[in-house]
């Protein structure tokens, strides 16, 4: 399986994650998009280090994914690679038995996720600990840019996202829908990694427990405004504590380079709120 081993100025590599410690018993674990570089994960480390936070940045790689979805239940490959990373939360209190009770003396954690990547992470994440019958302690959760739905749309969407002249993206659009409509009406898209995926990141009844932020932008194309909104629905429905920014002309997973101040002013909200 594929992992980022190149040394890290500052942090050190456990499994398949970077750790970088801070002062404070805070956690914040950052799950990044889909083969997003480390370089680019860390400029938002940066912020959360400035604020006393141990940070644990796990890359996304779709080569381990790939390897993942493909083993079978049980398969050691599923959690292997997992388990230097699952040992340290362990060791620091970041995660406790399934049928813990709420303890106040336990540390801050702040999850972090990024677009449907971080999901398919966050997702591996939950079912290795769940391997050793524990979970995340209560933390609050932020979703950057997702999580969206396996829908012809949405598909569409992301195969034509990469192209800026408006008649090749319509034609590349419309193939794509095409084609994705008639795989879906012969396939269960329920069993779609990015609709399972998704639930870990919006759902206490997954195995994530906490608030949660959403983050999204009215002009992603990768993960359109509607796709995040219907999210945000189905976790309210659930009982999940909500709170939303939307802003106006990013670009997936861009909104903290054009908005800095307003995303960090929302994240720091947020936490205030929730930690």
């Amino acid at each position: 399986m594929s992992t980022e081993t190149e040394p890290r100025v500052g942090y050190e590599q456990i499994g398949p994650a970077f750790v970088a410690k801070g002062e404070a018993n805070k956690y914040a674990i950052l799950l990044g998009w889909l083969d997003g570089k480390f370089q680019y994960l860390e400029k938002y480390a940066q912020q959360y280090r400035q604020r006393n936070y141990t940070v644990i940045v796990f890359p996304s790689i779709s080569a381990d994914q790939s390897a993942m979805e493909n083993a079978k239940v049980g398969d050691a490959l599923r959690f292997d690679q997992l388990r230097p990373l699952v040992s340290y939360l362990n060791e620091h209190n970041i995660t406790e038995p399934l049928q813990s009770s709420e303890n106040p003396n336990l540390p801050s954690l702040v999850i972090h996720n990024f677009s449907n990547g971080g999901c398919f992470v966050l997702r591996r994440l939950v079912l290795a600990l769940e391997a050793e019958s524990r979970r995340f302690i209560r933390s609050a959760v932020i979703l950057d840019s997702c999580p969206s739905h396996a829908t012809p749309t949405a598909g569409a969407g992301f195969f034509s996202a990469s192209y800026k002249q408006p008649i090749i993206k319509s034609i590349v659009w419309t193939i794509a829908y095409a084609g994705l409509y008639l795989y879906s009406s012969i396939f269960d898209m329920n069993l779609n990694p990015i609709n399972v995926c998704g639930k870990y990141g919006i759902l206490d009844s997954c195995g994530v427990r906490g608030p949660r932020l959403f983050l999204y932008s009215d002009t992603d194309e990768l993960v359109p405004m509607a796709e995040v909104e219907s999210r945000i629905k189905e976790a309210e429905m659930d009982g999940v504590v909500v709170v939303s920014k939307k802003f106006s002309g990013s670009e997936h997973v861009k909104h903290a380079v054009m908005f800095p101040n307003e995303y960090w002013a929302a994240v720091d909200t947020f936490l205030s709120s929730s930690q």
